[in-house]
């Protein structure tokens, strides 16, 4: 026998609990779970999450299941964090559907409508009442979670959908995932990558095969296994009231740039009296470090000095690891003079016997004290016709080495024109101990572009929107924007060394429907009118100050309009029903739990009375076939009334039977409409 207090709680305590729900209170960072009847006796189960990690966010199914170990049924109430920055993107509860488990999927409403259907479908208004789920907003990065009813000694399992987006750092996708769940009951995570040639490391480490507690913070990376040198991407969502959400992000792959193979490089040391002796030894200790990055690549490297004249370090053009054996060894004898334009002039000779498709690179140590005579002016078209990309560097002594460009200096023009960049460096004496590794490092930047450098973005209006003076390979940027107009194009431009880039992106609508979603985990939805936030949520197909997810067993449709509210309490186990399934002939033996008559009763009075029905009697008869409707005979003895006649018949061909309930093979159904 149903129970009655299965649907009768008393409806101001679920309003109330609906209407108003209080701000998140995490008790040590835990959710929180109660049930409205009896706060103690719902308590959950398990709780699994299965988080896939596509190229730039993520989407984890979180799986939770509840108990009640009452002796009434309840309703539980989650009130949940989400990951940072994490939206819910959708809803779906387990249950019974002709006999076996079924998934049904929930349905975005905007919030009130899903609220209103919810206290519906409890059994609180006309509908069967048939196990809802309701996932609706209360911050940003926080819901909260309804299902009703839990029977006693009974399960309930839901599954809601929430995506996240990830940073790029270091050339990889990085989230940063909080530990997850009730007091006592932790998450249990499973990971995977989207694309299975991409690697995940979970603190530096590859993760576990299957599932692992979360009780404890977590840096989750997606290592991917091919990418851009720099990737551009933009989404564009229009919010309705001429207004446009604008996010775009660059990222720079962990290497922008590569050593070139097989070049022809010349390296000189200013060898003039200018510079005291341990500065020569600096120079020879940042071109050492310098060629250490050549050693693998086939190249052949010519060394020399100069002050007013040339001194060949080297025999011609030898390999890389035989010029740092000679260079180490060679005694730097310092003169008068410093003709760096001798030196680019050598250089430049030397070059010219360079096989074609070999790279070509020019790397000149100098103090630039030079005389009066040498023209940063005089030495540009040489510099240019050589086909090198040339440097010019000023070394200090100093304990650590560093490097910076100087684009400001008088020669910045000569090496600019090639691609390449006046630099000004400190360096150690060859002879400290321990510096080397570290310099090698340093003067990579000499070999190939660590960085872009004065990078902007073009397009989101009148001036380019400037990011950080240099980002460097592996990093990333990205803003969010609300603008007053659309954007379908933007290009990211700067300098890699010398040489311009420029790479351009359009809006893209899938990206357009995710950042839909994704914004409503940023600051920036706050800055959306009431109507915007609908429009741009409904988009997302997300939880939002405006929307809600509602899940519901199939079979049960909310009524068009909520019955007048004196129809009373119509559903499963008393509360307003009968309980006498009346119909023509007995098919098989129900033993379900809903009063089916009472049920009929409802709906179609409910549409009698609506469509003008007032005051007069009629009968109705519904033919079924298991849980669809055949056909509708009414009858009407006295008022006749075509378009009242018609309105009912309208209203009665769209209900939906409940398919657990409504299980003969065919039967009618008598249903009286009464005048009032």
């Amino acid at each position: 026998m149903p129970n009655p207090s299965r649907t009768c709680l008393r409806v101001a305590a679920l309003a109330g609990a609906l209407a108003a729900v209080p701000t998140l209170a995490h008790a040590a960072g835990y959710d929180e779970l109660s049930g409205t009847r009896d706060g103690q006796a719902v308590s959950e189960r398990n709780h699994h999450i299965e988080m896939t990690f596509e190229r730039d966010y993520a989407r984890l199914k979180i799986r939770r299941t509840v108990h009640n170990a009452g002796h009434h049924h309840d309703e539980a109430v989650y009130r949940t964090a989400l990951p940072y920055s994490g939206v819910a993107t959708g809803l779906r509860t387990l249950g019974r559907h002709r006999g076996r488990d079924r998934w049904f999927a929930g349905e975005l409403l905007e919030a009130k409508l899903a609220s209103d259907r919810y206290f519906a479908l409890t059994g609180m208004g006309v509908d069967e009442p048939r196990d809802p789920a309701l996932l609706a907003w209360e911050q940003i990065s926080a819901v909260t979670l309804r299902v009703f009813p839990i029977a006693p000694g009974a399960d309930k399992t839901l599954e809601y959908t929430v995506d996240m987006p990830a940073v790029w750092d270091g050339g990889r996708w990085v989230i940063e995932l909080e530990s997850l769940g009730v007091q006592h009951n932790v998450a249990q995570l499973r990971l995977s990558a989207a694309n299975r040639r991409d690697q995940l490391l979970v603190d530096g480490t590859p993760p576990p095969s299957g599932e692992f507690a979360l009780d404890h913070a977590l840096r989750i990376e997606l290592v991917p296994w091919q990418v851009a040198p720099i990737s551009l991407e933009l989404a564009a969502v229009p919010t309705g009231a001429g207004r446009t959400i604008v996010h775009w992000r660059v990222g720079l792959a962990a290497e922008v740039s590569s050593v070139p193979a097989r070049a022809r490089v010349v390296v000189g040391l200013d060898l003039s009296r200018s510079l005291d002796p341990n500065e020569v030894e600096a120079q020879r200790h940042a071109a050492l470090a310098y060629l250490e990055h050549f050693r693998a690549k086939a190249a052949e490297v010519t060394v020399l000095g100069f002050d007013h004249e040339l001194h060949m370090l080297t025999p011609g053009f030898v390999p890389a690891d035989e010029a740092i054996e000679l260079l180490e060894a060679a005694p730097l004898e310092r003169g008068n003079g410093s003709d760096l334009g001798l030196a680019l002039t050598a250089a430049d000779l030397l070059l010219r016997s360079t096989p074609d498709g070999h790279p070509r690179r020019m790397l000149l140590f100098t103090d630039f004290r030079l005389g009066s005579r040498l023209s940063p002016r005089d030495y540009e078209a040489i510099a240019a016709n050589s086909g090198a990309v040339v440097h010019l560097a000023s070394v200090v002594v100093n304990d650590e080495p560093w490097i910076a460009r100087d684009d400001l200096h008088p020669w910045a023009t000569v090496a600019a024109n090639t691609g390449g960049v006046v630099w000004t460096a400190g360096a150690p004496e060859v002879g400290a101990a321990g510096q080397r590794a570290e310099s090698i490092g340093t003067f990579e930047v000499l070999a190939r572009p660590l960085s872009v450098d004065f990078p902007a973005v073009v397009g989101l209006g009148p001036a380019p929107r400037q990011l950080p003076e240099t980002l460097p390979e592996g990093a990333g940027h990205e803003t969010s924007l609300l603008l007053d107009r659309y954007v379908n194009e933007i290009m990211f431009t700067g300098l890699l060394w010398n040489t311009p880039i420029e790479v351009e992106a359009r809006s893209n609508i899938a990206l357009g429907d995710r950042w839909a979603a994704l914004t409503f985990g940023t600051e920036l939805m706050w800055g959306l009118e009431a109507d915007e936030q609908l429009h741009v949520a409904q988009r997302g197909g997300v939880v939002s100050p405006m929307t809600s997810y509602l899940a519901n067993e199939s079979g049960v449709r909310p009524p068009q309009a909520i019955a007048p509210k004196n129809l009373g309490l119509i559903g499963k186990g008393g509360c307003g029903g009968t309980r006498s399934g009346r119909g023509s002939q007995s098919g098989v033996v129900f033993r379900g739990r809903l009063d089916r008559q009472a049920w009929l009763n409802a709906h179609a009075n409910a549409a009698w009375l609506r469509c003008g029905g007032a005051g007069h009697s009629a009968e109705l008869v519904l033919e079924a076939t298991y849980d669809e409707i055949v056909d509708l005979r009414l009858t009407t003895p006295s008022g006749a009334d075509a378009k009242r006649d018609a309105c009912v018949l309208e209203y009665l061909w769209g209900l939906w039977l409940p398919s657990d309930d409504f299980v003969e093979e065919r039967l009618d159904w008598h249903v009286p409409l009464r005048p009032s």
